[in-house]
């Protein structure tokens, strides 16, 4: 049985990091493909002065440093609360724009679960599913 929306607490890892949304076209236009939303769940941590990440940041003579893998020390700038607002907003228009429409999940002949009537044809469509992703 389809269940059309799956919650990532309902899920079992590593599916349980995002929600999916599947909409079946409602039957106006038998060219429509249904529609799979991902939403996934980003979290950006700021490093700065005001927010250190132990064994990654370090403070020496009155500098907070971040440490990169070689060990080099490279000084930390302070994100101001509009450039960290910015950073996200981007970051988030960047990756939707990146993945959005890029793939398209062909659905099997022998799957009926997703057809649906199409009034104006008055016949049986099986859509296939356009993918898209929401960062939240």
């Amino acid at each position: 049985m389809l269940k059309a929306q799956i919650l990532s607490w309902e899920a079992v890892a590593p599916y349980n990091g995002y929600d999916s949304i599947l909409e079946i076209p409602n039957g106006n236009n038998s060219y429509q493909n249904a529609w799979l939303t991902l939403q996934l769940r980003v979290k950006l941590n700021f490093v700065d002065s005001k927010n250190p990440l132990p064994g990654l940041t370090v403070f020496q003579g009155g500098i907070w440093y971040a440490r990169d893998h070689d060990g080099y020390l490279f000084p930390l700038m302070d994100w101001p609360s509009h450039l960290t607002a910015r950073f996200q907003s981007e970051y988030v228009e960047r990756a939707e724009k990146t993945w959005n429409s890029q793939f398209m999940l062909i659905t099997p002949g022998n799957y009926s679960d997703l057809d649906y009537q199409c009034f104006a044809r008055g016949v049986t469509v099986r859509p296939n599913g356009s993918a898209s992703f929401e960062c939240r």
